[in-house]
């Protein structure tokens, strides 16, 4: 577990890891999750243990990554915000961690100021700093906005991409109520907020588009899920568990079509 992180995360699905274990070695299973978030390097006791707490293992360093990101935006914002806007292409590598955050710092701290930053520096006064709350407030306009109305075209934080991928999963929660019998959704009134939850998914988390089509079409099947994820903040929180459900999903339905044709060519 990373430093001044002293909490982590159970999921629910993981009863089954546990369930599908007898309970001597359901407890040495539990005992072994401690010890790994607690850094204490331990080895599995025997292969059931080590079987069991590969998906749970997967799950934590994901979840660390994600915390570690996250903790770094907040510690760093302001400096990460002026690599965004006066080196995107700085800012692109931090995003994609080709580069860390202090060699790039150092790299942008060597180029030479341009005539437009040196007047920035020097006009600063009272009335640009109520300039910069304005254009701050502008920037984050978005967030108030009903995502239904939201043009990427009028803010720069806001990408096409991400907007469509939110207004796909607002349609598709708003189909999964209407299947369950609720007409008038709430869902309508989603705002440009949805679309922070999908940019955090794709640049802090590393999701792929092809993970958002395998979530979104198993959301769109399961009658468990799809009553209980009707929003991007769920969906982001329960993503890592949605998508290892919809990969099993697939595996099984692909041993059940190899078996199907294994048995056709026994009867012909």
């Amino acid at each position: 577990m990373a430093e001044n992180k002293n909490s982590f995360l159970i999921y629910s699905e993981w009863l089954e890891n546990f369930e599908a274990l007898d309970d001597v070695n359901a407890g040495k299973l539990v005992k072994h999750l401690f010890r790994y978030v607690n850094d204490k390097d331990p080895s599995p006791e025997n292969k059931l243990v080590e079987i069991s707490f590969i998906p749970m293992k997967q799950v934590l360093k994901r979840n660390l990554k994600s915390w570690e990101k996250e903790r770094l935006l907040k510690s760093d914002g302001g400096v990460i915000g002026n690599l965004k806007r006066w080196h995107p292409d700085l800012y692109e590598k931090y995003l994609a961690d080709k580069t860390k955050l202090k060699e790039l710092l150092i790299i942008a701290s060597s180029r030479k100021a341009s005539h437009t930053d040196k007047n920035i520096a020097v006009n600063v006064s009272v009335n640009d700093s109520v300039n910069v709350s304005d254009n701050v407030n502008d920037k984050n306009k978005y967030k108030s906005i009903l995502l239904s109305e939201l043009n990427s075209d009028d803010y720069e934080i806001v990408s096409n991409l991400h907007l469509e991928v939110a207004i796909s999963f607002q349609k598709l929660f708003i189909k999964n109520q209407s299947d369950a019998g609720i007409k008038n959704s709430s869902l309508k009134k989603a705002k440009g907020t949805w679309v922070d939850d999908i940019r955090f998914m794709f640049e802090i988390d590393k999701r792929t588009k092809e993970e958002f089509r395998k979530v979104w079409d198993f959301l769109s099947k399961d009658v468990f899920w799809k009553s209980n994820i009707l929003s991007t903040k769920k969906l982001r929180e329960k993503f890592e568990s949605l998508l290892i459900r919809a990969n099993n999903e697939k595996q099984t339905t692909n041993n059940q079509s190899k078996i199907a044709n294994l048995s056709d060519g026994v009867t012909d």
